[in-house]
């Protein structure tokens, strides 16, 4: 996780949601700018078993008033990607070449956005993996703590600058991510469903808000011009995380008991084959999160 993010610049996004971006742009190992695009038979597909209208059952009347409200999916072949994305870079780069649009397919990115339905795409396009099932877990209440830093966007040389002189840390931070990841999995796969989100809770606490830390501390060891220069600055009132959004579709979204049912429910159907994942309507979220939790 967070060897590469691909970034959605969506059209909504505030300024707190830059800052937070910089986070991200400081400790993963590679951020892109993108834009995505939704297959359109898989995005009307969706809509319909979102309504619970069974595609390939469809009464003579219902099938007729989806060909009316243009809702109708046209053929769509299960093996073909439901989202692919542009990179802001490959753009610019084509329309100084002239060369064919950079379309890309996801593979094993984290992507963020604070699009809902991108993120159930994406999670359900990769299946279960380690990747994912720490997501799955931010998605239900696992915060998943990010330094307490933020940095001028524009600032690309500034902070790969930072980035260079921090790079112990950031490394140390990115295993302790990456083991929480992989621990969840083994979890998860194990069927221990109701203790992993206790697990990860403790294992955040415990190792990687002391790596987040060290690189706070970092940060602040540094020139006073470097860091003016990068546009630097604290969160004031809490730290930054990746947790939950929300959960909706009729789940209960409290914990205990509820977040392991609902955690079964999504890895069980992250687990089957592509043609076969459906999530119940699931996000992760970069948040502020109160400090006097820890």
């Amino acid at each position: 996780m967070f060897q590469e993010v691909l970034i959605s610049k969506d059209k909504d996004e505030n300024i707190l949601q830059r800052r937070l971006y910089s986070c991200l742009r400081l400790v993963a190992d590679k951020t892109e700018p993108v834009t995505f695009y939704y297959h359109d038979a898989w995005l009307k597909n969706d809509i319909l078993k979102q309504a619970g209208v069974e595609v390939n059952n469809l009464t003579t009347p219902l099938l007729e008033l989806l060909k009316e409200r243009d809702l109708l999916p046209p053929p769509y072949k299960k093996d073909e990607p439901s989202i692919v994305y542009i990179s802001h870079e490959d753009w610019n780069a084509r329309a100084k070449e002239a060369k064919n649009i950079p379309v890309k397919s996801v593979s094993n990115q984290f992507i963020f956005s604070n699009t809902p339905l991108l993120h159930r795409a994406a999670l359900e396009l990769q299946g279960l993996n380690a990747n994912t099932a720490i997501l799955c877990l931010a998605a239900i209440g696992l915060d998943i703590i990010l330094p307490n830093v933020s940095f001028d966007l524009m600032a690309d040389e500034e902070i790969d600058r930072i980035k260079s002189m921090l790079e112990e840390d950031r490394t140390e931070y990115l295993k302790s991510i990456s083991a929480i990841a992989d621990g969840s999995y083994e979890r998860i796969l194990s069927g221990d469903f109701k203790d992993v989100l206790k697990w990860s809770r403790n294992e955040v606490f415990l190792k990687l808000v002391p790596k987040a830390r060290s690189i706070e501390q970092g940060v602040l060891k540094m020139k006073t011009k470097t860091l003016k220069d990068a546009g630097f600055s604290f969160f004031k009132t809490g730290i930054p995380s990746i947790g939950k959004a929300y959960v909706e579709s009729g789940m209960i979204h409290a914990g205990g008991v509820a977040s392991a049912e609902l955690l079964k429910v999504i890895c069980s159907s992250l687990s089957k084959g592509s043609e076969s994942r459906h999530l119940p309507e699931v996000s992760y979220a970069l948040k502020i999160k109160e400090i006097t939790t820890f």
